[in-house]
């Protein structure tokens, strides 16, 4: 190889990791701008980053702990990556059994406890088709999570409600990854540089109004 030869290839080099840094920059300071804009959702609210540089907030919504994490998906075969908010109230509840509601399972939600729960239950008859319901143990769903479920999931953004003796969590999609990017380049990019402050805020006061019922005596469906 010749010395021009040479030149060129270290040259190319170099271009390509500074546009993998570039890449990698960009990429980095979206994720960590995701959640600006939705801290006066919760009161005395921080902000931390998990390990895979997702943001996230933590803070009080009516005297109750709240969390909101961003998760991205791009678990699964023939699947465009999803980026999904969840809100995670963690207190002592007393459902009678864990609880877990799945809109479109498909085996591939890491997040979900879905797949670990033994017992399939009957969906309530208000309850759309494409949600599948599991628990621990054979047990009938809590009214209010009956209830819940019915107004949470006829949203087509609805993904999972979990309830537990440890707390409840909501799940919604909020974009999913441009195909061409992700077909021809398998990267993942999304047409939003922010989540909507009512999109988090509405699915705060969903998971407060339902911890909020499941703290009181229960009557079950």
């Amino acid at each position: 190889m010749g010395a021009a030869a040479v030149v060129a290839a270290v040259a190319g080099g170099a271009a390509l990791t500074w546009l993998w840094r570039r890449d990698q920059d960009r990429a980095r300071r979206w994720r960590e701008g995701l959640l600006l804009g939705c801290e006066p959702c919760l009161r005395e609210s921080r902000a931390s980053l998990d390990r895979a540089g997702m943001p996230a907030l933590a803070g009080q919504r009516d005297g109750l702990p709240v969390e909101l994490a961003l998760i991205l998906d791009g678990a699964g075969y023939r699947k465009l990556p999803v980026l999904w908010l969840s809100a995670t109230c963690a207190v002592r509840l007393q459902p009678g059994a864990c609880f877990d509601a799945l809109a479109r399972p498909q085996g591939t939600e890491f997040f979900s406890p879905s797949s670990e729960l033994p017992e399939r239950l009957e969906l309530p008859l208000d309850w759309p088709a494409h949600v599948s319901v599991r628990a621990d143990r054979q047990a009938a769903l809590p009214e209010a999570l009956a209830d819940a479920g019915a107004a949470f999931f006829a949203s087509e953004t609805a993904k999972e409600l979990v309830v537990s003796p440890r707390g409840a969590r909501l799940v919604v999609r909020v974009a999913e990854a441009r195909r061409p990017e992700y077909l021809v380049l398998r990267q993942a990019r999304f047409d939003v540089e922010r989540v909507e402050p009512t999109t988090a805020n509405d699915l705060v006061v969903a998971l407060v109004a339902l911890v909020r019922r499941l703290a009181t005596p229960q009557s079950h469906g």
